[in-house]
């Protein structure tokens, strides 16, 4: 069971970026598969008889001549290199593969933020460390044994974007759970300046953080329905 551990809302950033992966194979299908898919698909749509394989077998003659033919040609080469080029200079056609484009899977959507913060005060600056203490703790895990040789697993996000009136706004897309991959501080920019040293040190008076999360969810066409 997993429960809410802490809640930190930050300022919205200039822009939200979404993208949606759909992977494709391009794959070869020989002329053999090809042949033997049409042979299959005779048997399915007549049943198999003697009369089906024959008609399935019949039109398909000169393509298995074919691919016998090519199967010797590409033989020919291992006794004298370039024999499949020369044969096929002599005939006039080439033997072209068969591609087909083929739907793999829907890829994991990424998410990633930027933060820049600029504190005027040690309570805003320790308020920012706070921050990004906490982003690195939950993104992080911790050994489960005394020998080194298992680890935690890292504890999970839920992201929701705000309006003003602190309702999730419907316009922009939801997200499902996430993992946190990366967590990138950086401290000062073109130069590092410090505000007044206190008890604790001298906070830093720029420091950007920048976060890359992981959506553990695949978004399918009932999940763009429900608005993610």
């Amino acid at each position: 069971s997993s429960h809410l551990v802490k809640t930190i809302a930050l300022y919205f950033p200039p822009s939200v970026q979404q993208t949606y992966n759909l992977t494709y194979n391009e794959q070869e299908i020989s002329t053999g598969a090809a042949f033997g898919a049409e042979i299959i698909q005779g048997f399915m749509a007549k049943g198999f008889t003697a009369d089906s394989f024959s008609d399935a077998l019949d039109p398909l003659f000169a393509g298995i001549k074919t691919t016998v033919n090519k199967m010797g040609i590409a033989a020919l080469d291992s006794i004298a290199a370039g024999s499949s080029s020369l044969i096929a200079l002599n005939r006039g056609k080439v033997m072209a593969p068969k591609m087909e484009v083929m739907f793999e899977n829907i890829g994991k959507r990424s998410f990633s933020y930027s933060f820049t913060f600029t504190p005027s005060s040690e309570q805003e600056a320790d308020e920012v460390q706070s921050i990004i203490q906490a982003f690195r703790f939950h993104a992080s895990s911790e050994y489960a044994d005394g020998r080194g040789f298992e680890l935690t697993i890292p504890d999970q996000f839920e992201i929701e974007y705000y309006t003003k009136n602190n309702q999730p706004n419907g316009y922009l897309h939801k997200i499902g759970t996430c993992v946190l991959e990366s967590v990138d501080v950086t401290y000062g920019g073109d130069k590092m300046t410090w505000h007044e040293t206190n008890s604790k040190g001298a906070s830093p008076t720029k420091t950007t953080m920048a976060l890359s999360f992981k959506e553990l969810m695949t978004v399918t066409k009932s999940a763009i329905e429900d608005g993610f």
